[in-house]
């Protein structure tokens, strides 16, 4: 009977030893997505344009803050006739203290169309200053700014 245990024991852990062994084989990569396509970094210059590229292409748009001045609202517009954007690095500064920060944001914009984005930036932007000039008008003063700093994509076709 003992005899028996340990024979059947063994049979079992030789099972287990051998489908573990199929486990552990060569194993082939994932289904790859075919409509999957790889992210390029981009070589942006200052002002959102492509190194070496015509100056009227560009990624570019307008931002704005929220009432509370903790959210900002962008309307970002791919100028890149040959580049969908995946993901946009916007640079942001405000003033007195010289203090700057980077968003990554992670967006799909197609050649030559606009996508609206909401940065939540961790902090409020300070208020913007009015003057009163001699004639009676009044100017603002924005204390922060923004840009696009970088890009992630993939040609476009």
């Amino acid at each position: 009977m003992y005899k028996r245990l340990v024979k059947a024991g063994l049979l079992v852990f030789s099972a287990v030893i051998v489908l573990a062994s199929f486990g552990c084989g060569n194993q082939s990569a994932p289904a790859t997505h075919e409509n999957v396509k790889p992210e390029l970094v981009l070589p942006l210059t200052l002002g959102g344009f492509l190194k070496d590229g015509p100056e009227y292409e560009r990624l570019g748009g307008v931002c704005a803050p929220d009432d509370a001045r903790t959210l900002l609202n962008c309307d970002i517009y791919n100028g890149l006739p040959g580049w969908t954007i995946t993901e946009v690095t916007l640079f942001v500064s405000w003033l007195p203290y010289a203090d700057v920060r980077h968003y990554q944001v992670p967006i799909l914009i197609k050649p030559q169309t606009a996508e609206h984005v909401t940065v939540r930036l961790g902090l409020q932007l300070p208020p913007d200053d009015f003057s009163k000039l001699p004639h009676g008008r009044v100017t603002r003063h924005q204390r922060w700014s923004w840009q696009v700093e970088g890009a992630k994509g993939y040609p476009a076709k």
